[in-house]
């Protein structure tokens, strides 16, 4: 590029914010406090649930697994949705939605008296929130290129280390100050993280033009879809992501039957599944620079690739890492 030329507008991110810098703390500090306040709950969600009324082992593990099924199967069908709203109104009012319900759904889970209660106020919190796809999106599409997988990475961070800290955190919280107060104050972490993005996060969102002859774009959906390599990669991810989840309403319980009479069952259990989230942190930065001195392209990084390339909008917005049940995660 010659001296005094301005650079082409595919070297930043559509939308791109002056203050990105900014925009980018602002999106990994809410994110980290989201993440946090979705995973205060995972230590003692079952030994809740008793208290609302399921007594037996058998009835605490069915709520505690319906719980986190039903709110991930919501969320699951209304992703769709949110993203064709995010292409149209914008990152940032997505990124506001799913956490201000959050907060909202959270801290009424606190005035929760009976299991199904909770369980449909989780229905209501899978079909409103997504917070990491959301904020990974936003993030994708406000950092100028050459820095775009410092920002990503940056918001992977975030999510690990929420996760290892959340469960810390509220099994501790949990033997202090009670399940209920543990509750709003997770509702209220994501009611800060709310406020922000909305004060300190800045997007400059343009809609994108709509083309004519949506039926091809269908089909090149669907081609994607059916791609060899992506669908290894998908059927991989939800293998991976069922047996984590499978294991989160026993591992409380099975500490509690090894526990015997500990008065800190519910710190024990945050323990338990906050070093898992600490391992897979350390994991991602020893995987991530053996990846970087890798260089030949595996069938999985093909495939990567391939998604990035062909998904609509902006490239990048293809990488954004899968949703758990939790978080809205």
């Amino acid at each position: 590029m010659r001296p005094g030329t301005s650079a082409p507008p595919g070297d930043v991110v559509q939308g791109s914010a002056p203050n990105w810098q900014r925009t980018l703390a602002a999106l990994w500090l809410a994110q980290t406090l989201t993440i946090i306040g979705f995973s205060l709950r995972t230590p003692f969600l079952p030994f809740f649930v008793a208290e609302l009324g399921a007594r037996d082992l058998q009835s605490q593990v069915l709520w505690a697994g319906a719980i986190n099924a039903g709110g991930a199967a919501v969320m699951a069908i209304t992703a769709p949705l949110w993203g064709a709203l995010a292409d149209r109104y914008g990152r940032k009012l997505m990124v506001l939605r799913a956490m201000f319900a959050g907060s909202l759904t959270i801290g009424l889970m606190a005035l929760a008296t009976s299991p199904w209660q909770l369980f449909v106020l989780r229905l209501v919190e899978g079909g409103f929130t997504g917070t990491v796809t959301a904020s990974t999106t936003l993030a994708a599409t406000t950092v100028p290129k050459e820095r775009l997988g410092f920002g990503l990475g940056l918001m992977q961070m975030a999510v690990f280390s929420g996760s290892a800290i959340g469960p810390l955190i509220g099994g501790v919280l949990a033997d202090q100050i009670g399940y209920r107060a543990t509750f709003a104050l997770a509702g209220s972490l994501l009611l800060v993280s709310a406020l922000l993005v909305f004060f300190l996060v800045e997007e400059r969102f343009e809609p994108p033009p709509r083309r004519e002859g949506r039926r091809t774009g269908g089909s090149d959906t669907w081609r994607l879809l059916l791609a060899p390599a992506l669908l290894g990669i998908v059927v991989s991810l939800f293998a991976l992501r069922a047996a984590s989840m499978a294991l989160q309403p026993i591992v409380p319980l099975l500490v509690e039957q090894l526990a015997g009479d500990s008065q800190a069952v519910n710190s024990l259990a945050g323990l338990a599944m906050g070093v898992s989230g600490i391992t897979s942190a350390v994991a991602s930065v020893g995987l991530g620079r053996l990846r970087h001195s890798y260089r030949s392209r595996s069938p999985a990084r093909s495939g990567r690739s391939y998604c990035c390339r062909r998904c609509s909008g902006s490239p990048r917005a293809a990488c954004s890492r899968p949703r758990t049940p939790w978080s809205p995660g």
